[in-house]
């Protein structure tokens, strides 16, 4: 396929996240990928010379796809991601998330029609137990109330954009350690740029499918609520740090929870 047929580069950042891609891989090769490109950006330290082409599940490749070097951070992936790509739009997903089978088509059907420059997803948790389910749902509706307030934010784990604007604006800051996505959604408004919060299709964060105590999940939720709420009220962009995220055990598959609208694909 060459580069005049591609509509949408999905750029997925990774770093030591074999336990999560093969997911999101299998994910992808149930979906129409005509004009798509798949470009894994992985952070590798300098000692690993090989970066190995990731498998869908240990088995087969996802056609079109791509694995590129970049360096350490998740911004960084993200934009040597982008620069390896040439499609109008690109999709920014994380590693850990899956996606509906019918969600690259419904990208297609939404990229025909929008003025939009950028925009985001609805979504909902990969877990079992309420106190995650609850506080991703929460998150939904605060970010669709910073949208109508005209306080977009485009969380990173799911986000689509216009790759002139993506240009434009000079991708994303690499030296925040957290809240790069909200930045880089603060720089498009701030350019002029219209930005989205499109409620369909659904993304599943699977918040690397771990499950946590209401305690955990409490003290999560809070930390990211601080982060933004400094951004929105006096402007402070977070340059260092880190958030502890505590998530306790590791859940088998079989355990997983999703939307009545999504079919659990990968439960073997």
């Amino acid at each position: 396929m060459s580069d005049s047929e591609t509509f949408l580069d999905v750029v997925i950042p990774a770093y030591r996240e074999e336990e999560w891609l093969p997911d999101l891989l299998d994910c992808l090769q149930r979906q129409d990928l005509a004009g798509v490109r798949i470009i894994i950006s992985c952070s590798c330290p300098p000692a690993e010379q090989d970066i190995p082409l990731p498998r869908a599940g240990g088995r087969t490749p996802v056609p079109d796809m791509s694995v590129v070097r970049a360096g350490m951070g998740v911004a960084n992936a993200r934009n040597a991601g982008a620069a390896a790509g040439t499609s109008p739009w690109i999709l920014f997903l994380d590693s850990d998330v899956l996606i509906p089978d019918t969600f690259v088509s419904r990208v297609r059907g939404i990229t025909a029609g929008t003025p939009a420059a950028a925009m985001t997803f609805g979504y909902y948790a990969d877990s079992h137990r309420w106190p995650l389910r609850a506080g991703t749902r929460l998150c939904y509706w605060y970010l669709r109330l910073g949208f109508r307030l005209g306080r977009p934010a485009l969380p990173g784990f799911a986000t689509l954009v216009r790759r002139k604007v993506f240009e434009e604006i000079g991708g994303y800051r690499p030296d925040l350690g957290i809240s790069e996505d909200f930045v880089f959604s603060d720089e498009l408004a701030h350019a002029g740029h219209s930005i989205t919060l499109h409620p369909d299709p659904w993304v599943l964060f699977s918040v690397r499918r771990f499950d946590t105590s209401l305690v955990a999940a409490a003290r999560l939720l809070w930390r990211y609520l601080l982060v933004d709420l400094a951004r929105r009220t006096t402007g402070r962009r977070y340059l260092h740090g880190q958030i502890d995220y505590g998530f306790g055990e590791h859940r088998r598959r079989s355990s997983r929870r999703y939307p009545a609208e999504v079919r659990p694909w990968h439960a073997r």
